[in-house]
Order: C-alpha cells, then sequence, then structure tokens
C-alpha cells in the first residue's frame, strides 16, 4: 500500500531560552487514523505541546497519490525569505516564498535525495542523492543546478566545518567519508570510518566532527585535524538526527529507535537530559543552534 507522510510535531519551551521544536515522522494510507496518537502520554508528562501535520494534502487527491510527491526536507535559506523544500518522490527542489505561500520555482534533482545543506554564505544549497550517488550543487539565487559531485555509492548527510571550506559527506552504502573542498566542486579526501554511520554532526565552534552508528550506543568524536576518532561517548542507539545548542553547548540527539531525545553536554561529554517523546522522532531544531 502507498502512503503519505505525516508528522508530529512536539515544542517545548524551556524557563530561560531554549525553544526546541522535534519531529516524529510516520506512514498513513488514505484515512487519518494516527491521528489519534498525537496525545502520547509520555510526551504531555514530558512538558512536550505536541499537535498532527503532514505534508500531503489528502483533500486535493488522496494521500496515495499524493505519496509519490510528498515533501520529505526542508531548509530556510539564511536570508529567510526562500524555503527550499525537496520532494522526495517527484524528485525535485521547490523553491517557496514562506509569505506569501507561493512556489516560485522548482528543479530536478538526482534519484533518491535524501537531505539538503545550505552553505554558510546561503548562496549554495547541496542535495545529497543516495541513489544517484551524488553530491548536488544548486545556485539558489539563480535557482539552477551547478554541478552533481560523483561520490562513493549513497551520499546521505553532509556538514560543513567552521570555515566553510570543507564539507564532510557519510555515505549509506559505503565505509569511507568523503571531504569536500566547495570552492573547487572536488573531492579532496577518503577517510576510512567504517559502515554503518547513520549521522553526522560538526561542532563549529571546536570543528570535532560527532558520528553516530546505527547499532552502536557510543558516539563517536573525529579529531578535525587527523579525523581519526579520539573519545567514545554514551549516547544511544539508532541517532538519526543531532544538533548543538549554542547557549548551553549542549549536543542534542533524537533516537527513532528508543523514541527518545537525549542531550550531552560537550565540555563534560557527560548525559544531561533524557526525555521521552512517544514517537519516533525523525529530527529536531532548536533557537540558537549551531
Amino acid at each position: 500500500m502507498k502512503t503519505w507522510r505525516w508528522v508530529r510535531v512536539a515544542g517545548l519551551v524551556a524557563a530561560g531560552a531554549v525553544v526546541l521544536i522535534v519531529g516524529t515522522a510516520g506512514c498513513e494510507g488514505d484515512s487519518a487514523q494516527r491521528n489519534k496518537e498525537i496525545h502520547d502520554a509520555a510526551a504531555k508528562a514530558a512538558g512536550l505541546a505536541v499537535a498532527a501535520y503532514h505534508f500531503a494534502n489528502p483533500a486535493d487527491s488522496g494521500g496515495t497519490l499524493q505519496a509519490d510527491y510528498a515533501a520529505t526536507t526542508a531548509r530556510y535559506a539564511p536570508d529567510g525569505k526562500t524555503l527550499l523544500v525537496l520532494n522526495a518522490g517527484s524528485r525535485t527542489l521547490s523553491f517557496i516564498d514562506p509569505f506569501a505561500l507561493v512556489e516560485r520555482s522548482r528543479i530536478s534533482v538526482g534519484d533518491g535525495p535524501r537531505s539538503i545543506l545550505v552553505d554558510r554564505q546561503g548562496r549554495r544549497c547541496y542535495v545529497f542523492n543516495v541513489l544517484s550517488g551524488t553530491v548536488q550543487v544548486i545556485d539558489i539565487a539563480n535557482r539552477a543546478t551547478v554541478a552533481a559531485l560523483p561520490t562513493d555509492p549513497g551520499p546521505a548527510w553532509g556538514q560543513f566545518n567552521g570555515k566553510g571550506d570543507r564539507l564532510f559527506v557519510i555515505h549509506e552504502q559505503g565505509a569511507y567519508l568523503s571531504v569536500i573542498d566547495p570552492f573547487s566542486l572536488s573531492i579532496v579526501q577518503r577517510v576510512f570510518v567504517g559502515p554503518g554511520l547513520s549521522f553526522i554532526k560538526v561542532d563549529t565552534n571546536t570543528d570535532v566532527l560527532y558520528a553516530s552508528r546505527t547499532q552502536e550506543t557510543l558516539l563517536e568524536a573525529y579529531d578535525p585535524f587527523t579525523l581519526v576518532a579520539g573519545a567514545y561517548i554514551p549516547a544511544m542507539s539508532d541517532v538519526v538526527y543531532m544538533t548543538i545548542d549554542g547557549q548551553e553547548n549542549n549536543l542534542y540527539l533524537a533516537s527513532r529507535e528508543k523514541k527518545m531525545l537525549m542531550s550531552i553536554n560537550l565540555v563534560t561529554r557527560k548525559i544531561t537530559a533524557e526525555t521521552d517523546v512517544g514517537g519516533s522522532p525523525a529530527w529536531l531544531t532548536l533557537m540558537g543552534e549551531r
């Protein structure tokens, strides 16, 4: 059965400064049976306000048909005037005016687009095409493809270093970390890291690269100069997303298997909080994240 994607969005406002939004992904058919699940007791007990949202509009043509065109990832350009939306089913990238709520343009991307990353200057975005085995570089202002860089099989996620002159890419189907020069648009280094990396996050203050593996409960901290794992931090398995709170210097992790969020202080490398969100989180974002 084809399905349309839905998410639950939970917002947690902590006194003092941190605003946390968590998206938990799931699937549904032409009915909305799982909407009743949004009032999760665990999420409420943790102080989360929970609401439902889905990317498709079944009233237009039905959830089954729209599954082929469902939006999977969205990112704002730094100017806040353009929302970049990746449509995995139709293999396209939409440029949306978030104020007028109008799609201004749409361009084709590769097969199996997994994620989007916008560079530090906000001039280019990078689409990671898992099935095509390419990192597609797109000029945001001109809404045009600049290059499609062939990589090892399955490029899934990428992160820039603090200066923005190196792009680190992990591969769903490979055992190497690719290092790309975004100015020459070339791969300058391939580092063996072993198979199974699920997500990476670079601390732009230190350039330490944090990596998670699907079946592992330890986070790996890679030295920014040698790109060798120099520390292992107790965490949880199946981490699908990470981000850093710029004010508290905490690394936040989302685990789909555990249905939890966890925060780890980057100085002490100790767990500071664990929160059951009641569903399988797919992403999270923080106000003031880095």
